[in-house]
């Protein structure tokens, strides 16, 4: 994360140092560009590429915006197919799964989040 809070973040300002350690992703890196330990709120960008991942279980909030690609989330209540401009709200006890089969670029936003550095610290080393 950078030393200052940003005003204006442009895709690529950033480096994706972090991939996904529980996703069943080809592709899964992502950045945290601003993070507030104190509140469990971490906002940034993901690169997603082909594969899955379970949501639902875990105790934090996702909200994940749709920039560029499509994916479908299964629920049990059904499947929607998500585009650019749609959100996926994740909330604990909600159980879905996030389809991707093409590039997915999504802003995504992480409420409840505890032991961030930590977590974020294992999923660089991963990247590397």
């Amino acid at each position: 994360m950078p030393n200052h809070i940003p005003i204006v973040v442009r895709w690529g300002d950033v480096p994706l140092d972090m991939t996904s350690i529980i996703g069943k992703f080809k592709r899964s890196d992502f950045n945290a560009f601003y993070t507030d330990p104190a509140r469990g709120f971490v906002l940034g960008h993901w690169v997603v590429e082909d594969g899955y991942e379970e949501y639902g279980t875990f105790p934090e909030t996702y909200a994940f915006y749709i920039v560029e690609g499509t994916a479908t989330v299964e629920t049990d209540e059904g499947n929607y197919s998500v585009g650019p401009g749609d959100t996926v709200l994740v909330l604990p006890g909600r159980r879905l799964r996030f389809v991707v089969k093409e590039p997915v670029k999504v802003l995504y936003v992480t409420s409840g989040a505890q032991n961030i550095e930590k977590a974020q610290e294992i999923r660089r080393q991963a990247k590397r």
